[in-house]
């Protein structure tokens, strides 16, 4: 994903400053029925170039006709906001071009990132098109609720999902991960998350790893949902607490842990970084939040949803260069840029990468 974020916050800006027309919610409806037309083709091993081309452009506008509604606040909406924006534009260049393929990973992206704005401010609403769902099969319609935050309609439809007899490991794996991100992030409810894993378990093959990795997911559950001493629980109040957390004692518990064990953890982590971000923070608490939360999303593989590391990181060295956590943030931006450009044929990072993180590298120096 490019940089060039300073030019996109601008044009956010400049967007903020114009009035909108009509009410958020009717707004937010043509966009989930947008979406809805969208969602089969972003997922299609043949995706219709013009049917997600057409819709984008719709999207995009229904977007900037919405942009007002959405306060600007140094939270960090702004950044998701900036990036939505800028990963549609990018769409709808790779559809102009006719590389469809490309486009339909985009436009996937974009969903994902409406997934993170959502599950980072933890509302729960049914405003959208949820009626149509009847059109998508069960794993469509589990996608298609979780971008939506209709979380209900999620959960309901991630069950009659694992119900069926034809599944694949692979979308097995993503519902998985919505059903505990909507439970531990959105609803921020542990025992109402062990109760809907625990329904699913009938349905997940003894042999197979998957099974295993949800029981794991429900010992930490029911451990935190039971945890009365916070020095070795994430779940405390305090921004201060969970930070000692995780610089002291999660490196001791952690090796105690399997890795679904230490997967369940970091989703609880992430929610709850998200929430001290969305609680309007003191601006010297930003850098850490944003650092652990980059760290979060690596520990998790960047998956659950769409990850903004990269963005927190810039943001972090770039708008705090003498904070304590400034270089953890440059260290931990150099790795995010190692393994994204790494592959079978070696590493190789980008120039225009590599010369970023030397700006930013002298940005700390001070020169």
């Amino acid at each position: 994903m490019r940089f060039a974020l300073i030019g996109i916050f601008l044009t956010v800006s400049l967007l903020a400053g114009a009035a909108s027309p009509r009410p958020v919610k009717d707004l937010m409806g043509e966009i989930g029925d947008t979406m809805l037309r969208m969602l089969p083709a972003a997922y299609d091993d043949a995706p219709d170039r013009t049917l997600l081309l057409e819709n984008l452009i719709r999207l995009e506008d229904l977007l900037k006709e919405a942009t007002p509604h959405f306060k600007a606040t140094a939270n960090g909406s702004d950044i998701t906001l900036a990036l939505l924006q800028q990963r549609l534009e990018e769409a709808r260049e790779f559809g102009v071009y006719n590389n469809p393929i490309m486009l339909q990973r985009a436009v996937s992206d974009a969903f994902t990132l409406c997934a993170t704005c959502h599950v980072q401010d933890g509302k729960v609403r049914q405003v959208l098109g949820v009626s149509k769902l009847h059109d998508l099969d069960e794993y469509l319609a589990v996608e298609y609720s979780f971008l939506t935050r209709d979380y209900t309609s999620a959960l309901t439809s991630s069950k009659n999902y694992f119900k069926q007899a034809e599944r694949s490991d692979k979308r097995d794996n993503i519902v998985l991960q919505r059903m505990l991100t909507i439970g531990v992030e959105a609803k921020r409810d542990f025992a109402f998350t062990g109760k809907h894993l625990t329904e699913i378990l009938p349905y997940l093959d003894e042999a197979g790893y998957n099974l295993k990795r949800v029981k794991d997911w429900l010992q930490v559950l029911a451990r935190l949902n039971g945890e009365k001493e916070p020095l070795q629980s994430p779940i405390a109040g305090s921004l201060r607490s969970l930070d000692r957390f995780l610089n002291k004692e999660w490196p001791e518990l952690r090796p105690l842990l399997s890795y679904s064990e230490q997967e369940a953890y970091w989703v609880v982590i992430r929610g709850k970084l998200n929430r001290h971000l969305k609680d309007e923070p003191r601006k010297r608490d930003l850098p850490q939040i944003y650092y652990w939360l980059a760290v979060a999303d690596r520990e998790l593989q960047y998956r659950f949803y769409g990850s903004l590391s990269r963005a927190y990181l810039e943001s972090c060295i770039v708008d705090f260069p003498k904070s304590q956590y400034a270089p953890r943030c440059l260290d931990e931006y150099e790795f995010l840029a190692l393994i994204s450009f790494s592959g079978s044929a070696g590493t190789n990072i980008p120039y225009e990468v590599y010369e970023r993180i030397e700006e930013m590298r002298r940005l700390l120096k001070g020169k």
